[in-house]
């Protein structure tokens, strides 16, 4: 069967680059992310592919929305992988939720105005939709306004001061 050839290619040839990807992929699938994490690594340092590097991105970007405080370390490696608008939304979003469910509120602030500053693209003339979850999308602005409004209203007295000068910057650059 295949799942049993992709675990035996590494075994007779480890620098098998495919195999390790295939290999990676079927462990991703059983919920080994982990494991799948080490095989589309070792097969994207051995050809660094399109295809590779969207399985890695994928699995560590899943790894950072699952657990953000184990993952973070992720985060590096994802910046430089990232190619592409959407994952780069993604990872921005996964970053700032997880810098506010960790308590770093004023990070969190950081990450939130990093997604105000990407453009958002249009498609058919109407804006982007971000996901918010398998039933739900909303606009981009929208759902930032949402994560800023409970970001403040978790914030202490200095750090709603230290938001309120920053939004007052920018709206001042924008008169």
């Amino acid at each position: 069967s295949l799942p049993e050839k992709a675990a035996r290619t590494p075994k007779t040839n480890p620098d098998d680059a495919g195999a390790l990807a295939r290999l990676g992929e079927i462990e991703f699938n059983e919920g080994n992310l982990a494991t799948a994490i080490e095989q589309f690594r070792r097969s994207f340092q051995l050809d660094p592919n399109d295809l590779t590097r969207v399985l890695l991105i994928d699995a560590l970007l899943e790894g950072v929305r699952r657990d953000f405080a184990a993952n973070r370390e992720a985060i590096a490696e994802l910046e430089e992988l990232i190619d592409q608008p959407d994952q780069k939304i993604a990872l921005l979003r996964m970053v700032a939720d997880g810098l506010r469910e960790t308590g770093e509120t004023m990070r969190a602030f950081d990450s939130y105005l990093k997604l105000v500053d990407l453009e958002s693209t249009p498609v058919d003339g109407k804006e982007s939709l971000e996901r918010v979850d398998e039933n739900h999308s909303v606009r981009r602005d929208r759902w930032i306004q949402a994560q800023l409004s409970n970001l403040r209203s978790l914030a202490t007295d200095d750090q709603r001061g230290q938001m309120d000068a920053a939004i007052e910057k920018r709206l001042a650059q924008y008169n």
